[in-house]
């Protein structure tokens, strides 16, 4: 892709994050990218197609830039590795959050939005099951569903980013800190291993499951 056309969607997604998806006019756009409008339209033809564009870019991006560092992290032990992705991911989704509560806000009103989204975050559940499940093979993790590992990580990514752009500040003190500390809880749990199990106490998943069906739950 050309500069013009890189520069056309940078302005776009600035507009777009800021404005909305309706406030975001094509002579809003070209104005930010520094473009005639009729060189905007020789470009991508329509608003819709620079949306669709902007969001396909950074799913593209988004994907790249965890690949990346999965690579760069894969031969070091797992808590560190999932605090450096961790940090990346937030720094990622930061510098972009703007824009995906735009994209979240213009879902409810457009399903392909909602979709196009929806996809982004699978793409990178996928990604982080897969290394988990890699972790699982290698037993450096224990047997655990990969697609809930993943999704449990990423939420307290999200959730923490997601508020500190809504609340302007972090619901955390320390969010560095924090997060290592929600590491070490995820790879260790919350029980007290020092104290021998209460097997009685403890219930399988068949019989969790058994209970809550018979309590209707």
């Amino acid at each position: 892709m050309d500069d013009i056309s890189n520069r056309i969607l940078d302005a776009a997604m600035d507009v777009f994050s800021k404005k909305g998806y309706e406030g975001a006019t094509t002579r809003k756009i070209a104005k930010e990218a520094n473009v005639n409008e009729v060189t905007l339209f020789r470009k991508f033809r329509s608003k819709e197609n620079i949306l669709k564009t902007v969001i396909e870019q950074n799913q593209r991006k988004s994907i790249q830039t965890l690949d990346s560092i999965l690579l760069m992290e894969k031969s070091t032990q797992v808590q560190e590795c999932l605090l450096t992705l961790g940090m990346n991911i937030m720094k990622f989704l930061d510098e972009r959050m703007d824009f995906i509560i735009m994209l979240i806000a213009e879902g409810r009103k457009r399903p392909e939005i909602a979709h196009n989204l929806a996809s982004f975050l699978k793409k990178i559940l996928k990604h982080l099951s897969e290394y988990f499940k890699e972790q699982i093979e290698k037993k450096t993790i224990r047997n655990v569903d990969p697609d809930i590992a993943a999704f449990n990580y990423l939420s307290y990514i999200f959730y923490s980013t997601f508020s500190k752009k809504i609340c302007n500040e972090s619901v955390l003190d320390d969010p560095e800190m924090k997060f290592k500390d929600f590491v070490d809880i995820f790879l260790r749990g919350t029980q007290n291993l020092e104290k021998p199990r209460q097997s009685e106490n403890f219930l399988s998943k068949e019989e969790f499951l058994k209970r809550s069906k018979f309590k209707g739950v």
